[in-house]
């Protein structure tokens, strides 16, 4: 995760679609990146379009070209995965993760789950506990679910049939010791329909150096509804070919708070802090959003 800041700017308008041509895509000044939190319930539709958010799903990537040369293997690792809870759900894969080699306390985790449940649910999470080769405990975390927007929500908690996401954390535990996780999933609540906002990445960018680093990616509303974006309710995952390396917290770039996004129309979402240190060639992202089409909570 990086360190908090936060900073308030003036808004500014988003301009109405011009036919024919993208509608502008709304910015504001730098600033930092607060955690968006837990996730509450969410939404998804299964879409094949490469970058195309499907069912509200906001998990839509873009390439990106981030090269630190740091060695993968030093930065992202596998460890074996056993969920303990949790029937609708298989657990995919488990990796480790940390920025920079040598940072020795704290360790991010990705871990991949898939919806193999017949009904959509909504608010998952999971108690996740680390141990090493020798079974010692390392940490013991509770951490949430990134995959679909649901009606009625605001954040991307929900899975569908036979849908994937990620459960994203951070953990006080040593990068080198890992060694097994177990993965007790909460199947939260079945909730929601699809969204008529659909959000997805249009592109990424990554400027700067090693002391000052920008993740940058448009975000287009590629649906029939306003999408109304809060502040510091993304999440994203870079990686480098299929293995994940690094996440972070994208915010409105600088303003911090709610705004709306029309169909057609887009917006700027940052990371202003990025400390990796290694290569990525992609990043995958979840906005979370209220759809105004829906009936009011």
């Amino acid at each position: 995760m990086r360190p908090l800041l936060l900073a308030f700017v003036p808004l500014l308008g988003l301009a109405s679609c011009v036919p024919d041509e993208p509608a502008p895509i709304w910015r504001a000044p730098d600033a930092g990146v607060p955690d968006p939190g837990p996730p509450d319930a969410g939404t998804p539709d299964a879409s094949t379009e490469t970058g195309v958010a499907g069912n509200g799903n906001s998990g839509s990537s873009a390439a990106v070209a981030i090269d630190r040369g740091g060695d993968l293997a030093a930065l992202s690792r596998s460890v074996v995965a056993q969920r303990t809870n949790g029937a609708a759900f298989l657990v995919l894969r488990a990796h480790v993760m940390r920025d920079r080699v040598g940072e020795g306390t704290y360790t991010d985790s990705a871990i991949e789950v898939r919806h193999d449940g017949l009904r959509t649910r909504c608010g998952v999470a999971a108690q996740v506990v680390f141990r090493d080769q020798s079974g010692v405990l390392l940490a013991r975390d509770r951490v949430y679910l990134s995959g679909s927007v649901r009606t009625g929500s605001r954040s991307a908690g929900c899975l569908g049939p036979g849908e994937t996401g990620w459960l994203l954390g951070h953990h006080t535990m040593a990068f080198d010791r890992a060694a097994t996780a177990e993965v007790a999933l909460e199947e939260g609540t079945e909730n929601g329909g699809v969204p008529a906002a659909r959000l997805a990445i249009e592109q990424a960018s990554y400027t700067g150096d090693r002391y000052s680093a920008k993740l940058a990616m448009t975000v287009r509303n590629r649906g029939s509804a306003r999408a109304t974006v809060g502040g510091y309710s993304g999440k994203y995952l870079l990686f480098s070919g299929d293995t994940p390396v690094s996440y972070g917290v994208l915010d409105t770039c600088g303003a911090g708070v709610s705004f709306p996004v029309g169909p057609g129309e887009g917006i700027e979402l940052c990371d202003d802090v990025i400390l990796f240190e290694g290569r990525a060639d992609r990043v995958q992202a979840w906005i979370g959003f209220e759809d105004e089409a829906a009936p009011p909570r």
